[in-house]
């Protein structure tokens, strides 16, 4: 896949928790090679900065996590619930310790509210950086949040501050579907 650990660090700093990043990350490995129920999947996370990514965000469907204060990224149990909610069209938003406040929110992105004018978000640079990706990249310029995209062609790309912080791009193999939790498990204690 390419060099997670770099990523986990690039993207973490002050206000930001490397155990959520590395368990996002984890999700999109595991969506990105298995894809749910047979279908590749394209998904935003966002981690931090809450209440100013809800600003630039519109909710697009009733929110699946209102109500519910105690659902964390990190908790194993809540795999299948975060695996079925990140299918969603829209973003996960998330905040620093991992509890999850939205899903399906469309990111606003306009063009008159660009902090960086050198950054054409129009423009994208090849395989795994369509709407998603420019979304991504234009709230983490606006926000101190973390954005985490997962390409439908399984591509993850992490950003902060509108760059990018780093690519993981699947590569053809013959993992079985039983075989990614013990392929995540070992990656996690390596």
């Amino acid at each position: 896949f390419g060099d997670m650990e770099g990523i986990i660090k690039n993207t973490c700093t002050r206000g930001s928790r490397e155990d959520v990043i590395r368990r996002c990350m984890e999700i999109l490995v595991g969506l990105s090679l298995k894809g749910y129920e047979g279908r590749s999947v394209g998904a935003i996370y966002l981690v931090g900065d809450i209440e100013k990514v809800r600003r630039y965000s519109t909710q697009m469907i009733i929110n699946p996590f209102k109500g519910w204060k105690d659902v964390n990224i990190k908790d194993e149990g809540q795999l299948a619930t975060i695996e079925a909610f990140t299918q969603l069209d829209g973003a996960m938003i998330m905040d620093n310790r991992g509890f999850i406040h939205y899903a399906g929110r469309m990111i606003k992105v306009n063009e008159s509210q660009n902090k960086r004018p050198e950054k054409d978000f129009r423009k994208t640079p090849g395989k795994g950086s369509g709407t998603r990706w420019r979304a991504a990249r234009f709230i983490t310029t606006l926000t101190k949040s973390i954005a985490i995209t997962l390409s439908t062609n399984g591509t993850i790309t992490a950003f902060k501050e509108g760059k990018d912080l780093g690519k993981l791009e699947r590569k053809p193999c013959m993992m079985r579907a039983r075989d990614i939790p013990l392929y995540l498990q070992k990656s996690v204690q390596n």
